[in-house]
Order: structure tokens, then sequence, then C-alpha cells
């Protein structure tokens, strides 16, 4: 399995930064941030592309930052259990 910074670069070489906004790496398990509007097509590529095979959706949340923030984030674990 490639490490979060190396498909991180993959994503970013392949999309661009108007899709795979940024990526985190100042916590316990590092994440990749996807512009919500192509989230379905970047999903996709992780699912379809050879040495990703991300085929194992674990866990499907979200988070209400509350009135003040008047924002919901959606998260998503995807891991290849290949």
């Amino acid at each position: 399995m490639k490490a979060t910074a190396e498909i991180y670069q993959q994503l970013l070489t392949h999309f661009g930064e108007q899709h795979i906004l940024r990526l985190e790496t100042n916590n316990f398990e590092p994440y990749i941030i996807v512009a919500t509007e192509h989230l379905a097509e970047v999903a996709s590529f992780l699912f379809s592309t050879e040495g990703l095979y991300f085929d194992f959706l674990s866990c499907l949340t979200a988070v209400d930052n509350g009135v003040e923030a008047a924002t919901i984030e959606l998260i998503d674990h995807g891991s290849s259990i290949d």
C-alpha cells in the first residue's frame, strides 16, 4: 500500500488543486481533503487505478460545525483491503 503522501501526489498530478485541496499530516492518521463537487470522480479514480484500488468504505460520517460556521463536513474513510 502506498503512503498517504504518495497517493496525494498522484491525485494532485491527475486532478489538480481544484479537486485535491490539501494533505493533512499533523495527526495520528494523515488524510486528503477533496473538493465536495469532485468527490465521486476522485473516489472512482481511487477505486479503479492499479496500485491504489480503494475497495472498502469503512466509515461514513458527518460533523456539524455549528450555527456560526453554518457548515457540515462529510468524512469518509476508504481503504484498500488488497
